[in-house]
């Protein structure tokens, strides 16, 4: 930071209360008076540990140091996800809580039993989105599958249907889940024991994982090849396993699959989406929104997210509504199929 900034900051009443960041002299002398000492809770619906527990607390840290805002986290697992949901959402001016989530989680098109979606939420930013990937043992060789029954570990039936049923179904590939685990390591686990075939993670975790040099992805569930991996199987367009899987088809079906196919690859994507309840003042929304855009674009997040082996692409909170908005909205398109998937697959 040059020294003339330096003085400036020196000079101003409120940067006296606030550590001096390269994100906190960007702030608004309102939102920097605002959020001094103020106490902002963020809640994760996953246990410590996670790959969302972990962007949670670098962005948890890095707003107290912004601001001095007095920032704790909460792990509140269960239901789902939807009790995180409802504590983000029936919270209000006088406890601010951020929520971290995976946009399924805010745009299920066949509800659930907490009763919110994206209508009950502002949408502040999105941190990370990744193509998500099946993962199985080194061995496993999907083109030559055949149409032979998969037992598919889930840790979230919700997640499970667009990322394994849905995917499956697309390939002509029965498939059958096995629900209870709790995350990625310990659906990982199963098929290390031999008791399920393939989970279906963001890809990020399956390459984690795949560094003991027992696991492998073995499927990306994106719209053509990913020029890193280039040797294993994408889902959807030309030359995907969908367009191998179908060709001898008959042609409307074959034109639903590959169309299917890439609806797939767009709602079964990871998108790490920071929200807000609507409950909230305007004045506090607006500050929030300054101080989230600044910490997704500036130096410390990138460095620390760096430092820890997660990759960041962040989107400011408009585009990202429009993001969770498309996705959602192809979703609906597929409400009763998923919907039919979710009762077939966790039977």
């Amino acid at each position: 930071m040059k020294l003339n900034r330096l003085i400036t900051l020196a000079l101003s009443f409120f940067a006296l209360l606030l550590p001096v960041s390269g994100i906190a002299s960007e702030l608004s002398q309102e939102c920097q008076a605002d959020f001094n000492g103020r106490k902002v809770r963020f809640v994760v619906a996953k246990e410590a540990g996670g790959g969302i527990d972990q962007y949670t607390r670098l962005i948890a840290n890095i707003f107290a140091d912004t601001t001095g805002a007095r920032t704790q986290i909460s792990n509140i697992v269960g239901g789902g996800g939807f009790l995180g949901l409802q504590a983000v959402a029936t919270a209000g001016d006088e406890n601010l809580t951020i929520g971290l989530f995976d946009a399924e989680s805010l745009n299920q098109p066949f509800g659930n039993h907490s009763g919110l979606d994206l209508e009950d939420f502002y949408t502040l930013g999105i941190v990370m989105v990744e193509i998500e990937a099946w993962v199985g043992l080194v061995d496993f060789d999907l083109t030559q599958h055949g149409t032979a029954r998969l037992i598919a570990a889930v840790s979230d039936p919700f997640l499970g249907v667009r990322r394994l049923g849905l995917a499956a179904h697309t390939m002509g590939i029965p498939l059958s889940a096995v629900g209870g685990y709790s995350g990625s390591s310990d659906a990982m686990a199963a098929i290390l024991r031999g008791e399920v075939d393939v989970a279906a993670y963001a890809l990020t975790s399956v390459l984690r994982a795949a560094r003991g040099g027992m696991l492998k992805p073995v499927l990306l569930l994106s719209d053509g090849p990913v020029a890193e991996f280039a040797d294993v199987p994408y889902l959807a367009g030309e030359g995907g396993i969908v367009d191998l899987f179908t060709q001898q088809w008959e042609p409307h079906k074959r034109i639903e699959a590959m169309r299917l196919a890439r609806a797939t690859a767009e709602i079964s994507k990871s998108i790490r989406t920071l929200v807000i309840s609507r409950n909230i003042s305007q004045r506090s929304h607006r500050c929030i929104e300054e101080i989230i855009d600044n910490i997704l674009f500036g130096d410390e997040l990138a460095q620390a997210a760096a430092a820890v082996n997660r990759p960041i692409t962040p989107i400011n909170a408009q585009e990202s509504s429009a993001i969770l908005q498309r996705s959602h909205a192809t979703a609906m398109e597929y409400r009763s199929l998923l919907s039919a998937l979710l009762t077939e697959i966790m039977q």
